[in-house]
């Protein structure tokens, strides 16, 4: 196949050269139309190569804007994506693949890579993704939820999801529904998180004795009374394929959120999955950052298509956020200022 002049050249190598790059490049092309080529694939982690889930994301979107793509198959280090015309609304069932050993995809971290692209389409995307549903290394339901979606609808960008299964293994097969609402987005204004307004928890779980959740609720509400604050739970009992427990804690301020996360196993006992995801959340709030390094990573897209300008203190500048960063200006103009250093607290700009 030649090689077009105009395509971008992308070095999957730079910065955390992991699966973020890769997917903030693919959904940069489908919204400004450009065609890449992407060399050196995930070579910043243990898996070098395109992974199933990538595969899966990739799919979806060329279907979505019939492009052109050379080397999707799994362990590629290469591969072409031209995109041929602008994405359209998505209907119906993501299906996703599992590698010769079972693994399969985060359900979760390919619908959030759809949703801001879903967005732009003009029409109500309504679909389904299999997958993963609650991971210690991933984005999980009640992350989502909880933090990102909050942190998507002040940017006027509105997706509810729901479980219908859940996952607590990449070997396991859950499944979560989505809708996309179409609509601009609009700028943060989050230099200034303010005054605390609610913080939250959830324990999800399945094949775990009852008692268990409870004692997850009870030891995180003698945690938030120790640190003077006050916090809300909910506990779900979910269908799954295998047992699983997972807790999210997450406050919300006048002007910001952020969270965390912890998985459980038999192993570990409730109060320490608690402990996990307080003590992680407890961190962020002790900063004057209005996200916490995920939820940035997910509001960084829709500030960069927003014509209003967006601002927001991070608590750590990851080398995940700022690899996102370098990929968006290879497709676009848009300003972007960083203040601060990687692994340190960092103030965020974006204008058009």
């Amino acid at each position: 196949m030649a090689e077009r002049e105009s395509l971008l050249k992308i070095d999957g190598s730079h910065g955390e050269g992991g699966g973020a790059l890769l997917r903030t490049a693919l959904q940069m092309s489908v919204l400004t139309q450009q065609g890449f080529r992407i060399e050196h694939i995930r070579s910043g982690t243990k898996f070098i190569g395109l992974d199933v889930e990538d595969v899966s994301l990739i799919r979806v979107l060329a279907a979505l804007t019939d492009a052109e793509v050379s080397g999707l198959e799994p362990g590629s280090h290469s591969l072409l994506f031209v995109p041929a015309r602008a994405p359209r609304p998505l209907k119906g069932l993501v299906k996703t693949d599992r590698n010769e050993n079972g693994r399969g995809s985060n359900a979760l971290v390919i619908a959030s890579s759809l949703v801001p692209v879903l967005a732009t389409t003009g029409g109500m995307s309504e679909f389904s993704v299999e997958g993963e549903t609650f991971s210690n290394n991933s984005m999980s339901f009640d992350y989502f939820s909880g933090v990102v979606g909050t942190v998507h609808r002040k940017q006027n960008l509105f997706a509810t999801m729901e479980i219908e299964k859940a996952a607590f293994h990449r070997d396991s097969e859950g499944l979560i529904s989505v809708e996309v609402e179409p609509g601009p987005f609009s700028g943060l204004k989050w230099a200034d998180r303010g005054r605390p307004k609610l913080m939250r928890a959830v324990i999800s779980y399945s094949g775990f004795p009852h008692p268990i959740a409870e004692r997850c609720i009870a030891h995180l509400q003698k945690l938030a009374q120790s640190a003077r604050q006050t916090i809300d739970a909910d506990v779900f009992d979910l269908e799954s394929d295998g047992p699983g427990i997972h807790c999210t804690v997450w406050t919300q301020y006048d002007n910001g959120v952020g969270g965390a996360s912890a998985s459980g196993t038999r192993t570990l006992r409730a109060e320490q999955l608690a402990h996990a995801a307080f003590e992680r959340c407890f961190e962020w709030m002790t900063t004057e950052a209005s996200l916490d390094p995920i939820a940035a990573e997910h509001a960084l897209l829709p500030a960069c298509l927003a014509t209003e300008s967006s601002e927001f203190k991070v608590s750590e500048l990851t080398s995940r956020f700022l690899t996102a960063i370098w990929v968006i200006k290879q497709f676009s103009p848009v300003r972007i200022t960083v203040k601060g250093s990687q692994g340190g607290f960092g103030h965020v700009s974006v204008s058009r």
